[in-house]
């Protein structure tokens, strides 16, 4: 009877030992499962900051290089594998290079024979708004794209002023590729999200409106 009653109360003893080894295990479950939880919260809020800031860059027409260098220095050290992430960064290094790009080409313009001040402004005025056209599509902006297309069409004697793109040049042989106007064009930067071309020539009439633009791979 005392070895039954020992054996009973060493069962007894293992259940409770059993029960209590199941709640401690469960308790660090849960533990574990918040924890998981919390980061993965903090991860998704890293992740829809970043972009934010990536899109406000694109968007912004004034963005410097200095600006764009330091955040994309930054975020790239975040390490996100986020795909709208890595979209709109890889967008940032576009926007940077051509932003480097046209620095560089401003720097090395000649100043013993400086071009007309009203087609040097109506160049920098164009490579602006059609930067900005890209800029808002790239952001997904539809609305402020087509705006920004509706106000540099008016720097336009028309709608249908022509638009010529270099492809070749050997002297004084130019080859270019099929004409298209303005508001083609215009919408062509829209829908691919891009505009990489140097502007080599503004033809302009007596109100000062482009007649003819030709541009040509930088």
């Amino acid at each position: 009877m005392k070895l039954k009653n020992a054996l009973r109360g060493i069962s007894n003893n293992l259940m409770l030992l059993a029960v209590l080894m199941l709640l401690a295990g469960s308790s660090v479950g849960c533990k574990a499962k918040r924890e998981a939880q919390e980061q993965e919260r903090q991860r998704q809020e890293l992740v829809q900051s970043t972009a934010s800031a990536l899109r406000g860059l694109l968007a912004d027409p004034n963005v410097s290089i200095e600006e764009l260098e330091s955040e994309i220095r930054r975020i790239e050290a975040l390490n996100l594998t986020d795909p709208e992430v890595l979209a709109l960064l890889e967008q940032a290094r576009q926007l940077l290079e051509r932003k480097r790009a046209e620095a560089a080409a401003n720097a090395d313009r000649p100043n013993d024979n400086p071009p007309n001040p009203a087609v040097l402004s109506r160049e920098q005025s164009l490579r602006l708004s059609l930067n900005q056209i890209q800029d808002a599509a790239l952001a997904n902006d539809i609305d402020a794209a087509n705006q920004r297309i509706a106000q540099t069409l008016q720097q336009f004697a028309s709608p249908d002023a022509p638009v010529l793109i270099v492809v070749a040049r050997e002297g004084a042989i130019v080859d270019y590729d099929e004409p298209t106007t303005i508001r083609k064009y215009l919408e062509y930067i829209k829908d691919t999200k891009n505009f990489n071309k140097k502007i080599d020539l503004l033809e302009l009439d007596a109100q000062g409106k482009i007649t003819l633009l030709e541009l040509s791979n930088p």
